[in-house]
């Protein structure tokens, strides 16, 4: 095999492996990088702003992208509110404002 192709090759797998080990992780506004792999991904149905949503049910935590930011929750200790089919309205009813769930750097 050719040394060009041998080096596009390498190239190809290093830019791919990147990517999949980038996708562990989500960059939370206030918070930093937070690592993804322990949280469950919730359905979010159709939504206008809400396009990401897990939860860490051990932590009790929550992170939601809101358009293209992504924000935690804190004290989530249920999701029984949680509706995949309405994500805009649980997120509005039930995380929105909410000053007892915000994270602080380091909780």
């Amino acid at each position: 095999m050719p040394v060009k192709k041998v080096i596009v090759l390498i190239l190809c797998l290093f830019v791919c492996f990147k990517t999949s080990a980038q996708s562990n992780s989500v960059d939370v506004k206030y918070i930093g990088k937070v690592d993804i792999k322990e949280f469950t991904k919730l359905s979010i149905g159709s939504s206008s702003f809400v396009k990401e949503v897990y939860y860490h049910k051990i932590a009790k935590k929550m992170i939601v992208k809101l358009n293209d930011t992504f924000y935690i929750y804190c004290g989530v200790k249920d999701i029984s509110f949680w509706d995949d089919v309405n994500a805009s309205k649980a997120y509005i009813e039930n995380l929105r404002g909410n000053k007892k769930l915000y994270c602080k750097r380091g909780k």
